[in-house]
């Protein structure tokens, strides 16, 4: 299964988009690509990315996609995360991201904090 959104807009005019599918390095740079054209067309709104619906995420995924969110808000500063499963946030332990970058992507950071990242 290959990684698939669903962009919908809230009543703020920000656009959420839910993610669905595996979350692999083979997809990271075509989502790159299109979230940088809606942060550019679309220049005063936000942009969250919503991973409940991720049902695998690669290691190298989520370094690169944590990343590109990362040098997309460097841009931007119109990125977030939220939602991330359990499951696949002991891989943020391996690649040791700096709690000011996560505080800066997660929109659910405190409850991203209490996760046990030494499973």
């Amino acid at each position: 299964m290959s990684l698939q959104g669903q962009i919908t807009t809230t009543s703020t005019g920000d656009i959420v988009i839910y993610l669905k599918g595996e979350l692999e390095y083979s997809v990271i740079k075509e989502l790159q690509e299109n979230m940088k054209n809606i942060l550019v067309q679309y220049p005063s709104v936000n942009v969250t990315l919503d991973m409940n619906s991720v049902s695998f995420v690669g290691s190298s995924g989520i370094q690169d996609f944590l990343s590109t969110c990362s040098r997309l808000n460097d841009l931007y500063n119109r990125v977030r995360v939220k939602n991330l499963k359990q499951e696949f946030a002991h891989l943020l332990k391996i690649y040791d991201f700096k709690e000011e970058d996560l505080k800066r992507i997660f929109l659910d950071f405190e409850n991203f904090k209490n996760f046990n990242l030494s499973e």
